[in-house]
Parts: C-alpha cells; sequence; structure tokens
C-alpha cells in the first residue's frame, strides 16, 4: 500500500489560554457549537464505493474539518474554565456534553459516531494533561490529541496533533492511535511526545503504521516533529493485545507489532522498531527481531544505512552489495543452524524465489542463500552472505517447526 503521509502541525507558540465566560451558560454554548458540528459530520453520508482505501468527498473533508475546530475550541474553552488542580476524571466528565447527542439508531460506517475523551496525565509529567477525541469513520477511527502545561496559574495549550483534510480514509490518524511523553535531553526543558498511529483500511488486516516524534511547543518555539517514519504492520491480534504496542526505553522509544516476513509460509512475525534519541537526531537501532532468522528477514527489508550499521564493519562492502540485490526478495527459510568454534554464530539459510516481494524487479532465478550472522548484546550483526554452505554449520535446526 502507497500513501502521501501529509503531517499537519497546528500548533502555535504556547500561550496561555485567554480567559473565556466562565459561567455555565456560556460553557453550554461552547458545547451546543461542538455538538452542531458533530451532527453535521453524522449527516454525512458518502455515497463512494467501498475500496481497500475508501474515497472521502469534499462535503465530508468539509464536515471534519469544521468539527475538529470546533473541537478544539470546545476544550480550549473549557481548559480557561478549569483549575490547574483539575483531576482528570472530573475534567473528562466536563467534556463529555461536548459530543452527548441524542441516541440514535444503529449505523455502521458513518462519519462522528462513538465520539469520546480521554484524558490522562503521566506521573513523572504532572503539569502537562493529555486529551484525545476520537470518533467513528468509515472502517475505522480518526483522533485530536491535544496537550496542555500549566503556566502561571493558567492552562497552555502545548500540542495540537491531527491530519490534514484527507481525501482518502488512509489520511486519518486512526486505526491504534498511541501515544506517550518523553523526556527531552535538557531536564529542565519541555518533553516531547511520540505518536504511534495505524492507517484505517476496509478490506485487508495489512496496512501501515505513521511512528512521529514531536516537540512540543514552548513560549517562544510553535510545535515541531523531529523525526517521522512509516512501516508496514498487521492491524488486528489474534487476543486483545494492542496493535501497536509503545513504550519508551532509557534511549528514546520502542514500538512493537506483528508485521510481513518474505517468507509466505511463515507469513508473520514480531516487528521490533526501538530508536535512539541523539539532541534531534533519531537512529533505530537494535534489537530489531526476536531470533536470529527474523533478523535476517529485517536485514533484507530495511534501507542500505540501516542495514550497513547492522553489518560487520569488514565486510561492508560486499554485504552492501549483497542487500541491494536480495532486498524485498520473497522464498522460504530453511534451517538455523549454530556453528561450530568462537565467536558465537549462526547461519540462516533461505532460498529466494524468482520474483521479489515488491515485484518491482526484473524476474531472477531461485537462489539458495546462506547467511552467517553473530549474537550481539541486543541483537544480531550479519557476516557474510553465500551460495555455499559453511561446513562448520551442521548442527541441528534450531527453528524446526517455527
Amino acid at each position: 500500500m502507497l500513501q502521501k503521509i501529509v503531517l499537519l502541525c497546528l500548533g502555535l507558540a504556547a500561550s496561555a489560554l485567554a480567559q473565556a465566560d466562565c459561567t455555565p451558560q456560556s460553557l453550554e454554548r461552547l458545547n451546543q457549537a461542538t455538538r452542531s458540528a458533530l451532527t453535521e459530520l453524522q449527516a454525512v453520508k458518502d455515497d463512494a464505493e467501498e475500496g481497500g482505501d475508501t474515497a472521502v468527498s469534499a462535503v465530508a473533508r468539509e464536515q471534519l474539518h469544521k468539527y475538529k475546530d470546533a473541537l478544539v475550541k470546545g476544550i480550549d474553552g473549557h481548559l480557561s474554565c478549569s483549575s490547574t488542580d483539575s483531576d482528570d476524571a472530573s475534567l473528562q466528565q466536563a467534556l463529555l456534553p461536548m459530543v452527548a447527542l441524542p441516541v440514535q439508531a444503529p449505523e455502521s460506517n458513518f462519519y462522528g459516531s462513538e465520539p469520546g475523551f480521554e484524558v490522562t496525565r503521566q506521573p513523572e509529567f504532572p503539569d502537562i494533561i493529555l486529551i484525545r477525541s476520537g470518533f467513528a469513520i468509515p472502517c475505522g477511527d480518526d483522533n485530536v490529541l491535544l496537550a496542555y502545561q500549566r503556566h502561571e496559574g493558567k492552562w497552555s495549550r502545548i500540542l495540537r496533533w491531527q491530519s490534514d483534510d484527507y481525501q482518502k480514509i488512509s489520511g486519518a490518524f486512526g486505526d491504534n492511535f498511541t501515544y506517550h511523553l518523553i523526556p527531552s535531553p535538557q531536564s529542565i526543558a519541555t518533553p516531547r511526545m511520540v505518536v504511534a498511529q495505524g492507517t484505517p483500511w476496509c478490506t485487508s488486516r495489512w496496512s501501515v503504521f505513521q511512528l512521529n516524534l514531536i516537540e512540543l511547543a514552548t513560549q517562544n518555539a510553535q510545535q515541531h516533529t523531529l523525526f517521522h517514519t512509516q512501516e508496514g504492520y498487521i492491524r488486528f491480534t489474534d487476543d486483545d493485545t494492542p496493535a501497536l504496542r509503545l513504550k519508551t526505553t532509557p534511549q528514546g522509544f520502542e514500538v512493537r507489532a506483528e508485521v510481513g516476513m518474505l517468507d509466505s509460509d511463515v507469513m508473520t512475525r514480531q516487528g521490533i522498531f526501538r530508536y535512539r534519541i541523539k539532541g534531534e537526531r533519531v537512529e533505530r537501532i537494535q534489537p530489531a527481531a526476536m531470533n536470529g532468522r527474523d533478523f535476517v528477514d529485517e536485514w533484507l527489508q530495511v534501507d542500505d544505512e540501516t542495514a550497513n550499521r547492522w553489518s560487520m564493519p569488514q565486510a561492508a562492502s560486499a554485504l552492501a552489495e549483497q542487500h541491494q540485490l536480495l532486498r524485498n526478495r520473497s522464498g522460504n527459510y530453511g534451517a538455523v543452524r549454530q556453528c561450530k568454534g568462537k565467536p558465537e554464530r549462526y547461519q540462516v539459510e533461505m532460498l529466494f524465489s524468482a520474483r521479489d516481494a515488491s515485484r518491482s524487479k526484473p524476474a531472477a532465478a531461485e537462489q539458495q542463500t546462506y547467511f552467517m550472522i553473530q549474537p550481539i548484546v541486543g541483537g544480531f550483526m550479519m557476516e557474510s552472505v553465500s551460495t555455499q554452505a559453511d561446513p562448520e554449520c551442521a548442527s541441528r535446526d534450531i527453528m524446526a517447526g517455527q
């Protein structure tokens, strides 16, 4: 699936919210304005034929835009009237009337159904409150994420994270939406936000997730995106665990998800996407896989620069050539065997098919290939790629049946 990713940065430099009229009548007017926009959004009935990436009509785009603007204005208004000591549950309860519409007859796949709020605060950042508001769209959901920080006894908005107007549902920020504040390199600075968000899709469990690291707004600077990437993944799990599992690490952050393999007989594996932050630079690091075979599968799919960092320096030139020749070619994995001697090494067999996984390269002959890898702390390194098996690697297949 190919898609144009548009990230919308709506955050101005942080400033305390202007004190609003906090009478019950004024707050109800804010609620009514948001409910009216939501009602208009729910009235949209797109006639576009459903496909994998369903089209969004001009009318739906306009109403989505209007609702998000009304939603943020309403939340801003409520925060301006809320004490900075307000607890999360009370604030969430105060916001619910903004989307409390009369009960409607159940109807699938219409815009704006199931609206709600999630108000949270991380213990390590008690002066920042996070507000996510989500709602349904055809074949998925969309979300707006806001963050507010206490400043001189008032709330200042330091993040507004939402999609741009989208012409297809894959442009929405939803379908597994998770986020976490992480410390800035400077201990006294405003923390950063990492957001992992899926891609709504109508006809398949295979999709794409986006990963973003955002510098939050301050009194002197606007919010801006420091890092963005996207990866393929499986949208649903077989149990109740989230499809995107985001956590922070001592060096940065990590997402785990089920991803596709180049071997269609095995089909999927556990993907690990761990990143190290150095100032404003973000770099993918290991671990990248649960075992040696999965490491080879990941090495064959990453970009050239990452594959080079995960290759033994003394063989970097030869491995770079092999990576370019074999990248994204599909096939079937064979035995994984431990080799004799030191250092510890493993050989991973693969029979490449005549076509690559992306079908973007000319057809090639089948090719039996042997990857030699070395374990390191937290991962593996690629040592060599050969068409001949190493006679020192003749032990039992440690991945038999897996």
